[in-house]
């Protein structure tokens, strides 16, 4: 254990180091991070438009009930709680730019595929419900593989980079959310072939890639070495406390905020205010923008000193303005309350990638951003599924309000009981 944490120490100085180390530009360095941010661009631009998309064609196209649309949203969540510790096992040991770019390939054709369907009047919830899990799985293996190379990209101060990456992140899903918010006239069936599109040009950008300078991936033993890789990770991660508590602030995220965001606003749409895909578009659009915003102000700030109490505060108040959605208020009140909610969650975001970057040792980076993802979409399916069934019972507006309220909860658990609220620079414990 005192070896891993000099190891960690070690790691996040180096990770930390001042902009004086950044590339210059026109350097392999800067090239290299523009392709990466293409990359990363082209899958939350696919993203940002499925946001709108997934839940319009199962609660207006098909016309189908709460509950449904929870377990359609579960489908699409479920594999990150399946694969995603194989996907992070796997980025460790094998090319991170081959996986990435397979994961872009294939991500590609169930989106296709659907839009065949949606042309040939064959749209169903059970197709819904494969496509779901389709690219969730494709999704599983891609952010592990992808996020455990930013560090190798983005030569210099990590928090910079993961705010960069962010920021681009968020702003891309805009434009994806206006894409998605003409479902209603022009159909649905030419916007899933842009995803596709998407997802190639992503698949592109891996590819132009040049890293020949990454240490060499760890190939020897035989595959269910995976299995061993793991649970040595799990035992890291759960001897961490930082890296632990963020992954229990980012499994509460996931649970409690998660399907109020992808299940219950949705619901609140079509059921409170009769809105169609456009105003599903334009709530994402002031989630998005909030977060786009905080991410662009973190940048040039230059990053958070507190890393620990910035993650703890965000999700607090960003769960009591979830919550405030519940009250069923006027319809400008949504739009900003998600508005709110988009800069707790793009400081959420920002923060908890960089302390899981900083604090995990170097051999074991991609299995540890494997077990932050775990800690979101693992619990996002159950989450999304808990919103359907409260909703089909005691309403969306209630089944909101009770969810939201317990991310509060738990921020203030951790905040009273962590030593994450004192955690400054580094994300080591």
């Amino acid at each position: 254990m005192d070896n891993m944490s000099n190891n960690t120490s070690a790691g996040a100085a180096d990770n930390t180091s001042d902009d004086s180390t950044s590339p210059a530009p026109g350097s392999r360095e800067r090239v290299n991070f523009i392709w990466y941010l293409c990359g990363v661009g082209s899958w939350f631009s696919m993203f940002g438009m499925q946001v709108v998309l997934f839940p319009w064609l199962v609660l207006i196209a098909l016309q189908e009930s709460a509950a449904r649309a929870g377990t359609a949203q579960m489908a699409l969540l479920l594999p990150g709680l399946l694969f995603i510790l194989l996907g992070g096992a796997v980025a460790d040991r094998k090319d991170r730019r081959a996986i990435t770019r397979l994961c872009h390939l294939l991500g590609g054709i169930p989106a296709l595929l659907l839009a065949a369907a949606v042309m040939l009047d064959l749209l169903s919830f059970p197709l819904m419900l494969a496509y779901g899990f389709a690219v969730g799985t494709a999704q599983a293996f891609l952010f592990p593989a992808r996020d455990g190379m930013l560090p190798y990209i983005a030569r210099g101060n990590i928090q910079r980079a993961v705010t960069s990456a962010t920021m681009v992140q968020f702003a891309v899903q805009l434009g994806g959310f206006a894409l998605a918010g003409m479902a209603a006239s022009i159909g649905a069936a030419p916007l899933l072939v842009v995803q596709a599109l998407l997802l190639w040009f992503g698949a592109l950008a891996f590819h132009r890639l040049d890293l020949s300078h990454l240490p060499a991936p760890v190939r020897s033993g035989p595959a269910p070495r995976n299995l061993a890789m793991i649970a040595d990770t799990a035992l890291i991660v759960w001897r961490h406390r930082t890296l632990r508590d963020v992954i229990i602030l980012i499994g509460g995220m996931g649970f409690f905020l998660m399907g109020v965001i992808f299940v219950g606003v949705p619901l609140v749409i079509r059921d409170v205010y009769g809105g169609d895909s456009g105003d599903l578009a334009l709530i994402n659009m002031f989630n998005m923008g909030g977060m786009s915003l905080t991410a662009f102000v973190l940048l040039r700030k230059g990053g958070v000193a507190r890393q620990g109490r910035a993650i703890t505060c965000a999700l607090g108040i960003g769960g009591l303005m979830l919550a405030a959605i519940g009250l069923g208020l006027p319809y400008p009140a949504p739009l900003l309350l998600m508005a709110g909610w988009g800069i707790c969650g793009s400081i959420t975001m920002s923060m908890g990638r960089t302390i899981v970057q900083e604090a995990s040792p170097e051999a074991h980076r991609s299995r540890a951003m494997a077990f932050y993802m775990l800690g979101f979409m693992g619990t996002a399916p159950f989450g999304s599924f808990m919103i359907g069934q409260l909703a089909e019972y005691i309403g969306p507006l209630h089944a909101i309000a009770f969810s939201a309220l317990g991310m509060t909860v738990i921020a203030l658990w951790i905040a009273l009981r962590s030593p994450i609220w004192r955690l400054e620079g580094s994300g080591n414990s």
